[in-house]
């Protein structure tokens, strides 16, 4: 996922690129913020990266979540709390 980084169309070249080159996991979880979330949350713990500007947030999940579509990713919707977000993945491992 780290490719939805690179400016368009690179994204996706580049994921799939690695994602025919570097092995799989049969467990494979998008955790999907909306952007005023992981705004709110990046403010909260009061230190910036780069990318986590509300415009970086908002344009990265948009190319990430398309790039989803390639492999067989479960979408956990990670906007609730912490123990929401485990309790799904737990079951999901499961």
């Amino acid at each position: 996922m780290g490719t939805a980084y690179l400016p368009s169309p690179l994204h996706t070249i580049g994921y799939l690129f690695f994602s025919a080159l570097v092995p799989k996991s049969v467990y494979m979880y998008f955790l999907d913020v909306i952007p005023e979330v992981a705004d709110a949350r990046v403010k909260k713990r009061r230190e910036t990266e780069m990318f986590e500007t509300y415009a970086a947030l908002k344009k990265i999940r948009v190319k990430a979540l398309a790039l989803t579509r390639f492999d067989k990713w479960l979408i956990v919707d990670s906007n609730q709390v912490i123990d929401h977000v485990a309790f799904v993945l737990k079951k999901a491992i499961k």
